[in-house]
């Protein structure tokens, strides 16, 4: 049953985003926690502002990516796949004491020779 709350009164008074945020100080906690972003965007804004520009900053500022997702494109999912593989292995990588993430990247190359070509790994 609904309680007759809609648009803003609803985010208001029923969810968690309640207090309007603006990116750059979101983007100022990730930084300070050390966390890389690695960012996607579905395309380069048409006619207006480059997608890519804001994008490029959050990559650049947190030591992580940028680059254009073309989910479209016949490599798309083969990009997002390997974007989040790759991420996995890397972190198995840099986190674990025995460091098997490097045969782990190296074993899925090996399986996947094609991610080499979609330009995020």
């Amino acid at each position: 049953e609904s309680d007759g709350l809609t648009g803003n009164q609803y985010w208001k008074q029923r969810t968690v985003f309640k207090d309007k945020t603006f990116y750059k100080d979101e983007l100022a906690k990730i930084s300070s926690k050390k966390i890389p972003i690695h960012a996607r965007y579905l395309e380069d804004g048409k006619g207006g502002y480059p997608a890519k520009v804001p994008f490029e900053e959050f990559a650049r500022d947190n030591g992580g990516s940028a680059a254009e997702l073309k989910i479209n494109q016949p490599k798309g999912a083969e990009q997002l796949t390997t974007l989040f593989a790759g991420g996995i292995l890397r972190n198995i990588q840099t986190h674990s004491v025995n460091k098997p993430g490097v045969d782990l990247y190296n074993a899925y190359l090996l399986k996947h020779p094609e991610s080499r070509d979609v330009g995020f790994i």
